[in-house]
């Protein structure tokens, strides 16, 4: 783990809790760059082997292949989104409710993720008693490696973002106390 945190250079992040928004930033766009790496590898790699393979392994890189396709969609509107959202500018508030709704957005990919994986389970399965021997085996492997790389990518980063939320809410109440202690020692002097 230690040495993911230095290949994502966490570690530089975790050293500068008054940078809230720009941790933000910088989260998403780690993600967004190994997330986009992935779809870019998919593609790369699946396609010479549709034009020089059959069988089996021909569906596997199909299915490869058109994962690539989808997760650059994805990547695109992902970046899109990141873009738009102008939270460096935000108030703080607005910063710490963006980061649950991040929180939130990757619970729900961590679930889909695992619907992926349960689907590519089953795709081996019913291969077993289909007819189409290979096509639907080699689907549920494409599915389950897919699965399986965006759950440990999704809680990767959902842990780092939830961290990066429960400073930030800690933050808040920090600066909210001191102002009540600001405002006892003000009144107490009167």
């Amino acid at each position: 783990m230690k040495d993911l945190n230095l290949f994502l250079n966490m570690d530089r992040l975790r050293s500068n809790p008054t940078a809230f928004s720009l941790r933000i930033s910088q989260l998403l766009f780690r993600h967004l760059k190994i997330y986009t790496g992935w779809s870019f590898f998919n593609m790369l790699i699946s396609l010479p082997f549709l034009f020089y393979s059959s069988g089996s392994l021909y569906y596997f890189m199909l299915m490869n292949f058109t994962w690539g396709l989808v997760n650059m969609g994805f990547a695109g509107l992902f970046y899109w989104h990141i873009y738009a959202q102008r939270f460096r500018s935000a108030p703080f508030k607005d910063q710490i409710k963006i980061q649950r709704h991040i929180c939130k957005m990757l619970f729900i990919n961590i679930l889909l993720d695992m619907v992926y994986i349960l689907t590519g389970i089953y795709f081996l399965f019913f291969d077993l008693r289909s007819n189409l021997i290979g096509i639907f085996m080699a689907f549920g492997v494409a599915i389950l490696i897919q699965g399986i790389f965006l759950l440990v990518q999704d809680l990767l980063f959902y842990s780092r973002h939830r961290e990066n939320l429960l400073r930030g809410e800690k933050g808040i109440w920090t600066e909210r106390t001191s102002n009540r202690i600001k405002k006892k020692k003000a009144a107490t002097f009167r």
